[in-house]
């Protein structure tokens, strides 16, 4: 069992990330982001390194207090996380540094961004941060820069167009649960939460499946979602011990 063999009380774990590539070691590390006892603006981060299965105290930190700790996301040797603005701050597992990542959203979409939902996602190397107007049912996704230094817009995705043969009501509530980004655009796939369906909308021809009816289930409630984005996560094929 995975344990913090530091003094931690007074103290809150906000969030817990998993850094690991499969591709490139048997090895993983476990973040873990908690509180300080003596301020809750202030934050410290434990690794555990499964190599030397040992932990490692890093801190302290201070970030925005509305950043979600809850939805880290590992790429590039960092562990990310977002605000509701877009901002975007990462922790160096290698460095043990927390910086704001450079590069944000354009300006032109102010507007939009702040009447949208914010989701962080990464996928076969790629970072990418969705953006969800829900009254509106529209999805734009942008993918930082190769050389991290901004975005550039990726996908649009008009979610009106789903077939009415799913019987979607209007004004329906919307989760993103993830977006796979396969070896070319004819494997990358949104998938998606409406009340009672998980889908699929497929970017390259812009189609839809229904990839699980909950509809039947004792817990379907109409019109509310049942599973949200910190509910869903990537399948790792791996015969490491995580």
């Amino acid at each position: 069992m995975l344990y913090s063999d530091e003094k931690n009380a007074g103290t809150t774990v906000l969030g817990l990330s998993l850094a690991f590539d499969p591709s490139k070691s048997p090895y993983y590390k476990v973040v873990c982001l908690r509180t300080t006892e003596y301020s809750m603006y202030s934050y410290q981060i434990e690794v555990y390194d499964s190599k030397t299965c040992t932990w490692k105290r890093w801190g302290d930190f201070v970030l925005p207090y509305d950043t979600r700790f809850c939805n880290g996301v590992y790429w590039k040797n960092c562990i990310h996380w977002i605000r509701p603005t877009g901002e975007l701050y990462h922790f160096n597992l290698q460095k043990g540094t927390l910086e704001k990542r450079t590069g944000a959203l354009p300006s032109s979409i102010g507007e939009y961004l702040a009447r949208s939902e914010t989701f962080l996602m990464e996928s076969n190397g790629h970072l990418h941060v969705m953006l969800l107007l829900s009254e509106a049912k529209f999805l734009s996704v942008w993918e930082m820069r190769a050389d991290k230094y901004g975005w550039f817009l990726k996908y649009n995705v008009d979610l009106n167009t789903i077939p009415a043969a799913f019987s979607v009501m209007s004004g329906q509530a919307v989760s993103v649960l993830d977006i796979i980004r396969g070896e070319s655009e004819y494997d990358s796939t949104l998938v998606f939460h409406l009340s009672g369906m998980i889908m699929a909308y497929r970017f390259y021809n812009k189609s839809f499946e229904l990839l699980v009816d909950l509809r039947m289930e004792e817990f379907y409630r109409p019109g509310s979602l049942q599973i949200g984005c910190s509910d869903a996560y990537q399948f790792i094929e791996t015969l490491a011990p995580v």
